[in-house]
């Protein structure tokens, strides 16, 4: 049958698998059941074929399907083209939401599509949506929460943005600095002196916020420790 030969395929970009596509959407509902077989498969051009023929034909509750897949573990180093797929055909349900919780998911190229779409988006991440994953226990999601933080203004972000300049990960921590320094607030040299400054010892969060009052100093020709 037509998923039995998707199995001899080792790309899902190739001629043939987007000729099953066709074929199964061709077929109407019984094509639809194979695209939902297809799509919980290990096997990734199974996985692709399934997908796009649930996002070009399915119903409404095929996107769930979708959704939930997306959200999983992907064979192989699909997860970013399944996500980019998505992202062209359903952007209804591709909401900042769910590209905000993808920045946690497992997989490297997943999170980097998410990273990339919110990033290009015309609107700032949601601040709901992207706090919890500042506080994730993986590093590369909180690295690349942050650098969406980064683009957003106001007191919420800017207070989020010195609560990681010590951060563990030491991407996280660099990012942060590098956000405050150019931040036009002008409390941060206050907040920034006051964390630098305010211990009897100077602990690494004093240490981070020294190196960001010195990249604030070059960034913005600002004078701030004399």
């Amino acid at each position: 049958d037509i998923l039995s030969q998707l199995d001899q395929i080792k790309r899902s970009d190739d001629p043939l698998a987007m000729q099953a596509v066709e074929t199964l959407l061709s077929l109407g509902e019984p094509g639809l059941d194979a695209a939902r077989l297809a799509l919980a498969s290990d096997w990734p051009t199974r996985t692709m074929t399934g997908l796009r023929v649930l996002l070009r034909g399915g119903r409404a509750l095929d996107a769930e399907l979708v959704v939930r897949r997306l959200r999983t573990r992907m064979p192989g180093r699909l997860g970013g083209k399944a996500l980019d797929e998505f992202l062209a055909f359903d952007p209804v349900h591709a909401t900042p939401a769910l590209l905000c919780e993808l920045l946690e998911h497992p997989q490297n190229p997943v999170r980097t599509a998410a990273h990339r779409a919110l990033a290009g988006s015309p609107h700032p991440a949601p601040l709901s949506a992207l706090s919890p994953i500042l506080r994730s226990r993986n590093g590369d999601a909180r690295y690349k929460a942050t650098d969406l933080l980064s683009s957003i203004s106001g007191v919420e972000a800017t207070d989020l943005l010195l609560s990681l300049i010590d951060d563990p990960y030491p991407r996280v921590a660099r990012r942060s600095m590098e956000a405050l320094a150019q931040r036009e607030d002008p409390v941060i040299t206050d907040a920034l002196l006051a964390l630098a400054f305010g211990d009897r010892w100077i602990l690494r969060s004093g240490a981070c916020a020294l190196l960001a009052i010195v990249e604030r100093e070059d960034t913005r020709l600002e004078s701030i420790l004399g």
